[in-house]
């Protein structure tokens, strides 16, 4: 089963490359929130970077799934990145990604991605993949599934002059938990890129 990490921009690096223009101009964006309790922060240094010279800014963080089938896969752990790029004309980008389709199906080490959904949300884009995988060779271990099932998620939006996003990988089960971890942090991202106009 295919299962990777993504960078805590994996939500905006569809929508371009970080400015990389003069920052003479730049108003520093407030600080991000804290991830929800439970979920641990991985270290960028880069994106330290990134944030002295208040080009952008963004936390990646994960937890295990409580109710995940070990004895089956590995658990991959739920994923959450959140934070905002500086992007003048930024809102272009969003407007052609809500008009592309949807990428089509594709299948590619015994993982279908597929699409799980594409609307306009919260004055930005949301968009769900749908990933199901093969469980091979696991009958000593106990693990009576056939194949498991999990869901990634990205919303990402403009507010000033930043792209703003936030991306949830491997949401086992029901994509409600994904979806309310969406909603909590693009209001809380957007607060925060707006406090920097």
């Amino acid at each position: 089963m295919r299962m990777t990490a993504r960078s805590a921009f994996g939500c905006l690096s569809v929508a371009g490359l970080f400015w990389a223009g003069s920052l003479a101009n730049v108003a520093f964006a407030g600080t991000l929130p804290s991830p929800p309790a439970g979920f641990k922060v991985i270290p960028k240094g880069s994106m330290d970077q990134m944030r002295a010279q208040g080009v952008a800014d963004g936390i990646e963080a994960e937890k295990p799934h409580a109710d995940w089938p070990n004895n089956c896969v590995l658990d991959p752990k739920l994923q959450l990145g959140y934070g905002w790029q500086l992007a003048p004309g930024g809102g272009q980008v969003i407007e052609m990604m809500a008009q592309a389709p949807e990428e089509p199906v594709s299948n590619q080490g015994g993982v279908r991605d597929e699409p799980a959904g594409k609307q306009r949300y919260l004055g930005g884009v949301l968009t769900w993949r749908k990933w199901t995988a093969q469980v091979i060779g696991t009958v000593a271990s106990g693990c009576k599934l056939k194949e498991m099932v999990t869901y990634n998620g990205k919303w990402a939006g403009y507010i000033g002059n930043k792209i703003v996003g936030v991306s949830v990988w491997h949401v086992y089960g029901d994509k409600a938990t994904g979806q309310a971890l969406i909603d909590e942090y693009a209001e809380k991202v957007k607060a925060v890129a707006a406090a920097g106009k």
